[in-house]
């Protein structure tokens, strides 16, 4: 009655009346009834068998109700042949919920266990004596799975269970369809949103989890790593779960560096005693379950970084800085592992501290001492690159607490961020500047009050501080970046207040040179240093210029020289 020939459909009609004719039981007698009195609907379209069996069976009606339970004992029959157990489901389309889903996992369950081998490392292709019909009647099955049906997995452990069977078969196993669907990308595809968050505890929620973050690991099929990262995309998850399973790998720092030495002492008394490699001495099983849980963690950061849909990502933060500072203290993972793994924490947080506001996130749950630690020891710039954004960031929900490790991390960018000739380290400067020198003045300012009546000759220590590495780093810093640089420093902090202890720093490098000084400092010194000052203060209006001209002239006049250098400050202040 559902086909898509009307010949067939047609065909059916006399079948139903001859059917009408028999002894039936009374319910089913109804049914008979309500489908032949829509026989000329069904005629015109295959879809309308679904409709009417929908209205019928949603009547909730006790004669309803019972004609449901016989139709699916019939089709759930061992005996039942698939192709009509798959044409009687079909017409039941519309029909959802746990009773369905409870009737149909005995069909679910022996299909599965004759398709999906109980040794999944077998390296089978094709599955022997599976056939089209039981390959129909097992994709529509499945499809019960969702959001209506969802309540049922709380109360019958067996629906849970054929569910990650289908979740965890092997990638090569694939349904003679068309086009040859797997059946693992099948049933990954039920965990949907809507599927996920009507899951009736967050005990199962984290069932399902745990599976997917676990075949990513365990699974080598591009495929399969695709669907569990697409589906993991799609879902609203709760950051605790997250968090939770981010915990569930242990630090590998010096706990394992003593395990392994013990494993090396173990292994030499081995060898004295003539024991052979194979024995459980060298089992080496701890390790490889350290190795497993950090790649497991991994995987999740990797997912992680793209995902939008959390809630309540602050509650991440905790398990975010406590892997980073396994990062850091590990001596037991490849440079280039640890590296990579810290690059994730950072971009992870990055994306969660972006997203909150200030006050929305306690203070305490930033470790800033942490993130400072990965600049200053990092040796990857994509590494630091991403600790200074991330500093950049909390600068702007907590600057008091970033505002006491300020220098260390201006003392790094001088060092090395600034020697570096490419976008995204000018784009890393310039953030690093338009974010952390406002917390500097702003700490200054509130300081000038605390200190009102001072000389306004006296610039404060910190900002000069600032000033002092960039000016030292100017000549490594690459010349079509000097100039913007610059710039833009004094822009953050002012250039009526400042651009005059700029230039004074610079001219104090000619007058007082280091004698570790480099070739590339001393070439510069000499050749651009007065033409880099005159183009930077070209950069600013003539009433900043003659501002910092006098400030110039004030400050030399401030300085112990003898008679005749006085007399001629003197006269050029007068003048």
């Amino acid at each position: 009655m559902n086909s898509s020939l009307e010949s067939i459909r047609v065909a059916t009609i006399p079948a139903l009346t001859a059917l009408a004719t028999h002894d039936l039981p009374q319910n089913l007698k109804e049914l008979v009834s309500l489908l032949m009195d829509a026989h000329r609907d069904i005629q015109m379209h295959g879809q309308q068998v679904v409709q009417i069996m929908g209205q019928v069976f949603k009547s909730r009606s006790s004669v309803a109700a019972s004609s449901l339970f016989i139709l699916l004992d019939c089709l759930s029959a061992d005996d039942c042949p698939p192709h009509v157990a798959h044409a009687a489901l079909c017409c039941l389309t519309e029909i959802d919920g746990p009773v369905i889903l409870s009737k149909l996992l005995p069909v679910l369950e022996r299909l599965l266990h004759s398709l999906v081998p109980v040794n999944h490392n077998s390296e089978a292709t094709t599955i022997v004596g599976f056939s089209s019909a039981e390959a129909e009647l097992l994709s529509q099955a499945i499809s019960k799975f969702n959001s209506s049906s969802a309540q049922l997995l709380a109360t019958e452990p067996r629906a849970m269970a054929i569910l990650l069977l289908a979740i965890k078969a092997p990638g090569w196993v694939t349904l003679p369809l068309r086009g040859q669907p797997r059946l693992q990308t099948i049933a990954l595809r039920l965990i949907t949103k809507k599927f996920f968050s009507a899951l009736p505890s967050a005990a199962l929620q984290r069932t399902v989890l745990a599976v997917m973050f676990d075949m990513q690991v365990d699974c080598r099929n591009p495929q399969t790593m695709h669907d569990v990262g697409f589906v993991f995309k799609g879902l609203s998850l709760n950051a605790e779960m997250i968090a939770e399973e981010l915990w569930l790998h242990k630090p590998m720092g010096h706990r394992t560096v003593m395990q392994r030495r013990r494993k090396n002492q173990q292994k030499t008394r081995c060898i004295e005693a003539g024991v052979t490699q194979e024995s459980p001495c060298e089992t080496g099983t701890h390790v490889e379950q350290q190795t497993r849980a950090w790649c497991r963690a991994t995987l999740i950061l990797e997912m992680l970084q793209t995902k939008k849909k959390i809630q309540q990502p602050e509650m991440l933060l905790p398990a975010l800085f406590g892997m980073l500072a396994s990062c850091l203290e590990s001596k037991d993972v490849e440079a280039e592992d640890l590296e990579y793994s810290k690059q994730l924490v950072l971009v992870c947080l990055q994306n969660i501290c972006s997203r909150l506001k200030s006050g929305e996130m306690c203070e305490d749950r930033f470790n800033v001492e942490l993130v400072v630690q990965c600049v200053r020891t990092s040796h990857v710039p994509q590494t630091y690159h991403y600790a200074l954004l991330l500093l950049s960031t909390a600068a702007s929900l907590f600057p008091e607490k970033v505002l006491h490790n300020i220098m260390p991390i201006f003392t790094f960018v001088g060092s090395s961020v600034l020697r570096l000739d490419d976008a995204f380290s000018f784009q890393v400067v310039s953030k690093t500047i338009n974010t952390l020198v406002p917390i500097l003045i702003d700490a200054c300012h509130r300081e000038d009050d605390s200190t009102a009546g001072e000389s306004a000759l006296v610039v404060d220590t910190s900002v000069c501080r600032v000033l002092r590495v960039f000016t030292d780093a100017v000549p490594y810093i690459p010349a079509h970046r000097r100039l913007p640089v610059m710039k833009q420093l004094l822009e953050a902090t002012g250039p009526q207040a400042f651009l005059w202890a700029m230039l004074s720093l610079l001219f104090e490098g000619q007058t007082l040179p280091a004698a570790d000084q480099h070739d590339v400092y001393k070439e510069w010194e000499v050749e651009g240093k007065m033409e880099f000052a005159v183009s930077l203060c070209g950069d600013f209006e003539a009433q900043i210029q003659l501002y910092t001209t006098a400030k110039l002239l004030q400050y030399l006049a401030s300085l112990q020289f003898n008679g005749e250098s006085a007399l001629w400050i003197s006269f050029l202040i007068w003048w």
